[in-house]
Parts: C-alpha cells; structure tokens; sequence
C-alpha cells in the first residue's frame, strides 16, 4: 500500500521533484530495467545510458536533474565519466550518486574526491534507492535555492549526501579495519620500501579526514614528513603512536559484535 512509503517522504504527483529527469549510466542491462521500473513508477523522467561516453554525451543534452553512475563499464568508466562531467560549469550543482558492486573504501574515497555526492551499492534495495534519490534532490534544491550572502558558494560536488548513520557504521568499519593496514604498513617498513609507504601513508591520511579523525589525519602527516627526510625512527614513533590511537577509538566506537580473530 502507499502508506507504507509515507516515511521516505517520496515525492507526490503534485510535487514538482516529482517531474526531475533522472539519468541512470549502467553497462547491464537488467539495472538499467530496475532503475527505469522504480523511477517510472513513480512519475518520474528516466534516461538511460550504456557506458561513460555515452552518459557524458545524454547528459550534455538532457540537463539531468540527478545521475546514477556506475563504475565499471567499457569505453568511458564510471571514475573518467565524473571527472568529466565535474569539469564542465553546467554540472556544477547536479547530485551523482555512484551505482556500485565495489563498494570498499578506495573506490568510495576517489570517487567522493572526483565529486560523487553519494554511493549505493549492488544489489540494492527499491527503499534504499528511493530514499537516496529524495535526499540527493531535496538537499540539491536547498543549495540551489539558498542566498548567498558571501562570495563563498560551495559547488554541489562539494556537499556528500550520507545520511549521518550510515557514515557512522563506515567511520566504525573503517576504524576496524585499521589493523590489517597498520600489518601491511609494518611490513613496508620492515622491507624499507619508502615509495609505496609514502603512498599507503598518503591514502590512509585522506581517509582519516574524510572520515574525520582530524588526531590520525595529523600523527600521518608528520610521519610522512619524516619519512621525506628518511627518519625512521621518527615514522616508526609515529606510527607507534597512531596504533594506540586507533586502539583507543575501537574502545569509543564498539562494533555490535567483535570480528572475530583470524588465526590463520
């Protein structure tokens, strides 16, 4: 029944987001079908496109008003399709939610770095696919229609759309995750391989601020320093000191229940 979706705040035939042109780039098939179904069904505008090119083609001349991208696709990726398309002034403030199966950190990462506003992962859910597209039109429409009493206009890529608990879990994910790089770190370290360390420290000092740890974010930063002069025991303090850190955030963030130990 309807009132079963009065909670997701869907848009109603009256509503004027009711009428926005959604603009879905997926290689497979049977995706394309999901989303043109769902999006249909309720009322609004669907327009397909097979790979990168294509999309950044469609969307150059329909003006979409919201993009689903995936990342794995031939000719043109989902990755080269967003650079692209936020390079161009008139997708500026147009919500990109990246369609994935890959849903891990470092795609997360670059893709929110390209300009993603937000991600949903395969398979998904109708529910979870509609209420992503309403919070991504109505968080557009509030940039779009909010004065702007300084110079300092924040571009739409700018702004992520993750709903506050489901960042929490990926912040909790990403804190527990921590160890098994930390291994891999410690691994470089002993090797004395600097350029892949110097890499590993870089990636994981973006992740830190994303996920805003701004203590990790530093502690990375002067060990990245030392590791430019080659200071090694300084890095090795440093990372000492981050590992204690990310110890005492397990304590500040519980998981519901503890991964269990791999003894292999």
């Amino acid at each position: 029944m309807d009132s079963e979706n009065t909670f997701l705040d869907l848009p109603q035939p009256e509503d004027d987001r009711c009428h926005a042109t959604i603009l879905v780039v997926d290689d497979d098939r049977f995706i394309l079908k999901m989303f043109t179904s769902i999006l249909q069904a309720k009322g609004f505008q669907v327009t397909c496109a097979s790979n990168g090119l294509e999309g950044l083609q469609m969307a150059k001349q329909i003006q979409p008003d919201l993009i689903f991208l995936d990342i794995m696709m031939p000719r043109m990726d989902g990755f080269e399709a967003l650079r692209n398309l936020r390079q161009l002034k008139e997708f500026e403030q147009t919500p990109i939610i990246i369609v994935t199966a890959k849903a891990d950190t470092n795609t997360f990462l670059k893709a929110i770095k390209l300009g993603a506003n937000d991600f949903i992962a395969k398979p998904f859910s109708k529910m979870d696919l509609l209420r992503k597209m309403r919070f991504a039109l109505q968080r557009a429409t509030q940039q779009n229609g909010a004065p702007h009493s300084t110079n300092e206009h924040i571009p739409l890529y700018h702004v992520t759309f993750i709903d506050p608990k489901i960042f929490a879990n990926l912040q909790r994910k990403f804190i527990y995750k921590f160890e098994n790089i930390f291994l891999d770190i410690l691994k470089m370290i002993n090797r004395g391989e600097r350029v892949p360390l110097r890499k590993e420290l870089s990636d994981l000092k973006d992740a830190c601020e994303y996920y805003e740890l701004p203590r990790a974010a530093r502690i990375l930063k002067n060990a990245l320093h030392l590791l430019e002069k080659e200071e090694w025991p300084g890095v090795v303090h440093y990372l000492d000191e981050l590992y204690q850190l990310f110890q005492s955030l397990r304590d500040v963030h519980p998981l519901e229940s503890e991964p269990p130990c791999n003894n292999k």
